[in-house]
């Protein structure tokens, strides 16, 4: 059973901190890229009902 702790001990871990931090930038880069994409369809949108279509994401009268 002694011999079993020591092997664990010898094991590296990252430090507790490290593992947080690298999951919140992790979070933080995939919640960017999230709004980027967001933005990008809104402005996709907004062009698309700049050339007189219909945006089905609105409730505004019909363009002629």
């Amino acid at each position: 059973m002694q011999r079993e702790h020591d092997d664990d001990a010898r094991v590296k871990r990252p430090h507790g901190r490290a593992v947080v931090v690298k999951l919140l930038a992790t979070q933080m880069r995939q919640r960017l890229a999230l709004a980027v994409h967001s933005r990008h369809e809104h402005v996709k949108r907004h062009l698309h009902d700049a050339e007189g279509r219909r945006n089905p994401h609105s409730s505004g009268p019909l363009c002629a």
